[in-house]
């Protein structure tokens, strides 16, 4: 057990130092280079608390009391012992060395100081005396938040002026709220917080459909063979509400073409770790269409995920180190499936509200892209597909970030995606992003990078990002319907959103009111244009975001894009965008007109904004 400790704690070292030093360098051939001199920085993001933080971290391990009894025995105390005490003594050493080296009893056994028969699924000697038996996993004590006590108690993060208030539950959350479609269920253990409380990188893994999940007051005992049964008889069915429910969610046009139908969850039916995570998306996100007897089943698939993850990284990490190369056909489907479920799990942090994990997801997904993406032979069709959804989430994350180095090791868009949807506009937002963070830390030649992005040009380059968009529409042959026409809107939503996203980083507001109104009345009427919102919500929400931080001081806008958003959770079950939400709100009663210098002192107390 102490050698499990030690593991434990080793995995737990933080990733700040890594993440830093891997923003000075993005190259993926210094990645190549890196992993063949000192590989075990090269993946360290994925061996650290990215995957293992909530289960090592916050999860205890509690000790028998016979191994406290031998553990002071063994170190030679000085009280006299007596013949029946020496004996206990020995006996305790010997059902200690047992432990060790075989299967452990579950935890009710040990309590009653007898032996555990280890029956399956449980324990024949608890279910002859009615007693619930836990299994024989760890018994993991979830926890979170900033304080558990005092006037910080229940929050994920202190945010100004609200430090004081407490958790107050939201009037409209129920625990059967989650039958509506899209609803995320209800966790016994988490409450609404207050209005601008949001999720830290704590992580805490309450699956509540409120937007911060609090400390949890009881133990989580997850038995693994009460998982696997569960799995086992439900696997098919998490597959088939994957591919109905969120597969959609995932993709900009969602059509027969969509690889995460075709090609990712065909692969989960044989791939352990890939089925997890789609079993953890979608127990989570289908609420109660699912009728399973473990509890948390959606984190318990989850944690397992991502220690399957953790094992295949280890692995790597020490093939790399003795010189070995990650070519083989083998290495490019472990890393095909790694990728898919790292996005899964991410998604599932923030449909869980939880965006500092989404984030340590995030940039571990960084990490494979960019091991695996110098070499050819691992751009494979799904891989390339994989990367370019990485650089979705990429590109929007690191819009709302005041990070330098995160801005800096964006992934973009394959070369072999260069003719997909929004690639050119990705890349242009990324842009804009760059020299603005550039500038605002006043590092590099960022006055040139400026002089590039003229109003002009800014206005020129939007409009090719939108024709090549279109052009890309065209070769999906959409059909004349409400989907293609609303489809059509949101490219004129990201075009207008694009422009004035544009105008604001580089501090052309002023220089440009004029345009900057026209775009600001077009986004209105595309958004008031929608047929059916509800079907291309998921790509709604990071105009919204634009427009509502251009809404600062009119009420008719401001209760538009709060309506906007209300939808888009509904439609989507993603909880988090209500944190977007109330930092609009807090913005709104502000007396400043910028956005970002808000954003930026919220990011340093460990607060993201996620508008995607």
């Amino acid at each position: 057990m102490d050698a499990e400790v030690r593991d434990v704690e080793l995995a737990c070292k933080p990733v700040v130092a890594t993440v830093a030093r891997q923003g000075r360098d993005s190259s993926p051939t210094s990645c190549l280079r890196s992993a063949r001199t000192n590989s075990a920085n090269q993946l360290r993001p994925l061996i650290t608390p990215t995957f293992a933080h909530r289960l090592a971290a916050a999860s205890r391990v509690e000790p028998s009391r016979h191994d406290t009894n031998a553990a002071a025995a063994a170190s030679g105390g000085h009280s006299p012992l007596m013949p029946e005490t020496r004996r206990q003594t020995d006996n305790a050493l010997k059902a200690a060395a047992a432990r060790r080296h075989g299967s452990k009893g579950c935890s009710t056994c040990t309590k009653r100081r007898i032996r555990c028969d280890l029956g399956q699924p449980t324990c024949k000697k608890c279910e002859k005396k009615g007693l619930t038996c836990p299994g024989y996993g760890p018994r993991l004590r979830w926890a979170g938040g900033v304080a558990v006590r005092g006037k910080l108690k229940g929050q994920n993060v202190p945010l100004p002026g609200l430090a004081g208030r407490s958790p107050e539950p939201d009037s409209d959350e129920t625990e059967g709220s989650s039958a509506r479609r899209g609803s995320a269920p209800a966790s016994a253990t988490s409450a609404a917080a207050a209005p601008a409380a949001a999720s830290s990188a704590a992580a805490t893994p309450a699956a509540a459909p409120t937007t911060t999940a609090g400390p949890s007051s009881e133990t989580v005992i997850v038995s693994p063979a009460s998982l696997d049964n569960t799995l086992r008889k439900s696997a098919r069915e998490f597959i088939e509400y994957y591919d109905k429910n969120i597969a959609g969610l995932m993709v900009w046009f969602d059509s027969e073409n969509n690889d995460y139908r075709s090609r990712v969850l065909p692969r989960a039916a044989n791939t352990p770790g890939l089925r997890l995570a789609v079993a953890a998306i979608s127990a989570h996100h289908g609420g109660l269409t699912f009728d399973h007897e473990t509890p948390r089943f959606s984190e318990a698939a989850r944690d397992a995920c991502l220690n399957l993850i953790q094992e295949h990284v280890k692995d790597m990490t020490g093939r790399l180190t003795g010189g070995s190369e990650l070519t083989s056909q083998s290495d490019i489907a472990d890393a095909e499936w790694m990728l898919a479920a790292i996005l899964m799990i991410s998604t599932y942090e923030m449909a869980n509200a939880q965006t500092g994990a989404a984030e340590s997801h995030r940039m571990a997904a960084r990490t494979i892209a960019n091991v695996f993406g110098h070499n050819a032979q691992c751009c494979t069709r799904v891989f390339d597909f994989l990367r370019n959804q990485l650089a979705v989430l990429d590109v929007m994350s690191t819009s709302t970030s005041f990070d330098l180095a995160d801005v800096e090791n964006t992934v973009l868009p394959p070369p072999s995606m260069a003719d997909g949807l929004f690639v050119r506009y990705l890349t242009l937002v990324h842009q804009v992003t760059l020299v603005s963070r550039r500038r605002m830390y006043a590092v590099g030649d960022f006055m040139a990078a400026a002089a590039d992005l003229t109003p002009s040009a800014i206005r020129s380059q939007f409009e090719q990002a939108r024709g090549a968009t279109l052009l890309a529409a065209g070769r999906l042959q959409m059909q004349p319907s409400a989907v293609g026409r609303d489809f059509i809107r949101l490219v004129d939503i990201y075009h207008h959103a694009g422009v004035i996203y544009a105008y604001r980083c580089l501090g052309l507001v002023a220089m440009e009111h004029i345009d900057r109104e026209a775009s600001m009345v077009k986004l209105f009427e595309q958004f008031a244009a929608l047929e059916d919102a509800t079907l291309c919500a998921q790509n709604l929400p990071w105009p919204a975001f634009v427009a509502g931080t251009e809404c600062h001081g009119d009420p008719g806008r401001q209760e538009t894009i709060a309506t906007l958003f209300e939808t888009i959770t509904d439609a989507t079950g993603f909880t988090h965008f209500r944190d977007v939400l109330k930092f609009l709100r807090i913005f709104w009663a502000s007396e400043h007109t910028d956005w970002q210098p808000l954003g930026r002192d919220l990011q340093q107390n460990g607060f993201r904004i996620l508008p995607l």
